[in-house]
């Protein structure tokens, strides 16, 4: 499995719903640890989008819609605020 600055990117994993989940998962992840407040940090940002970038094109609406969904669930609004 291939992963980004250590983050896993589960572009191995063979069912489409939980490699996407997987990432979408990831990415909440990243942007929780690198907020300072409500502001999510430029190196966390660039995390983020790079982390994005190396998933799999087919892939990236769908991760980009559940990551929303995830940030959504954990109480953040759109833009990132909580």
């Amino acid at each position: 499995m291939k992963n980004y600055k250590g983050y896993a990117l589960f572009n191995t994993d063979e069912n489409p719903t939980t490699r996407t989940t997987n990432q979408a998962t990831v990415m909440a992840n990243i942007f929780e640890d690198n907020l300072n407040g409500n502001v999510i940090t430029v190196k966390g940002g660039l995390i983020v989008c790079n982390y994005f970038g190396k998933i799999e094109q087919k892939d990236r609406q769908e991760v980009f819609k559940k990551y929303s969904e995830v940030l959504h669930a954990r109480g953040f609004k759109e833009g990132g605020s909580q």
